[in-house]
């Protein structure tokens, strides 16, 4: 344990580490070098370490193979005790007194803490906070937690300590790798019907917010001929290509009368920022909660990619829906998304309004 720690107080007070500094009275200097310092009693102590451990091996081999009973090979062992008893007691006064004046002053300090901050040792506690907190497997922070470790040292110049943009980096490429799998491998979603949504039916009482946090009601949406559409969020690039292309449509149901609503799950301000980049005079309304999916049972319970909870969307999400509403305020016509990358598109659904005379 002594060479260990003689070991240890070579490197860290080496001008290299500088994190404490022994004193004086324990160190030796250079003949040819004024500026040295040498740690002599360290080094002994090692040397030494092996010459005892040198003893140990000759008591244990005198002692091999000897006959049960009195054998005089063994006094031999005597003398490799002593020899090793003599040559280890003064080791652990000497460090006593080297650990009771070993110096740490606020340079030390400085220098052993700008050294905590580099080789990225917060990446275990990073990994099991996404384990532990976020309900990432573990396997999978391990993965993303080495993605952040690799792109801050390739950075230029390097990142010497694991941040938050590093991690959500990470996260949003395991996550987007994990989407790709999901979109291919499990687009079929289990069928789903809704009572709620049948042909002739009206909208269920319920409650959504706009984008400045006023109520917009079901009777209000029901004021037809209405274009609603449920979306997962802004982190759905399907979603995106289906708002887009209501958008790029906008002005023909605009001209149709037409008032066109599209609701999400996701936080205001995420809405509100999709709003911002439209305009238009689409209506985009927020579902808080998911209460509204709920009572219309297009729910999905932890439909959200992994890792993308961690940019601010709740776990749980929505079936892609597209509901057509007349003037009288029954339902023309609901199309709930089975695979989610198929999506009815704007010009059949403003035929189909045209075909039930809602225009």
């Amino acid at each position: 344990h002594l060479a260990g720690l003689a070991q240890d107080l070579l490197l860290m007070t080496s001008e290299e580490f500088a994190f404490f500094r022994v004193a004086d009275a324990f160190t030796t200097g250079s003949s040819v070098m004024p500026q040295k310092r040498n740690l002599d009693f360290a080094e002994v102590t090692k040397a030494k370490a092996a010459t005892i451990v040198g003893a140990l091996q000759a008591m244990l081999g005198i002692s091999r193979g000897n006959l049960t009973g009195y054998n005089r090979d063994t006094q031999w062992t005597k003398t490799a005790l002593l020899d090793a008893t003599r040559e280890a007691a003064l080791a652990p006064r000497i460090f006593a007194r080297v650990l009771a004046t070993l110096a740490v002053d606020d340079a030390h300090r400085a220098t052993m803490l700008r050294q905590c901050r580099t080789g990225y040792l917060n990446a275990i506690d990073v990994a099991d906070f996404l384990a532990a907190d976020k309900s990432v497997p573990f396997r999978t922070a391990h993965g993303v937690v080495k993605a952040a470790v690799d792109a801050a040292r390739i950075a230029t110049p390097p990142i010497g300590a694991l941040t938050s943009a590093l991690i959500n980096e990470a996260l949003a490429a395991a996550g987007l790798a994990f989407f790709v799998i999901y979109n291919f491998w499990y687009a079929e979603l289990k069928p789903r019907q809704s009572t709620a949504l049948q042909k002739g039916a009206r909208l269920p009482s319920f409650a959504l917010e706009n984008t400045v946090g006023e109520t917009v009601s079901a009777e209000d949406l029901s004021a037809g001929p209405t274009f609603l559409l449920f979306y997962r969020g802004n982190w759905c690039p399907v979603c995106m290509a289906q708002v887009s292309e209501i958008v790029g449509h906008y002005q023909e149901l605009k001209d149709l009368g037409v008032t066109v609503a599209l609701v999400s799950p996701q936080p205001a301000h995420k809405t509100a920022k999709l709003a911002a980049k439209h305009g238009l005079g689409i209506t985009f309304l927020i579902d808080q909660g998911n209460q509204v999916a709920k009572a219309l049972g297009i729910e999905v319970k932890k439909g959200l990619p992994m890792g993308f909870g961690l940019f601010g969307y709740g776990e749980d999400t929505v079936m892609p829906t597209t509901i057509l509403i007349g003037t009288e305020g029954q339902i023309l016509h609901a199309e709930i998304s089975e695979n989610y990358r198929v999506r009815p598109h704007p010009a059949h659904l403003i035929e189909i309004l045209k075909d039930s005379r809602a225009v």
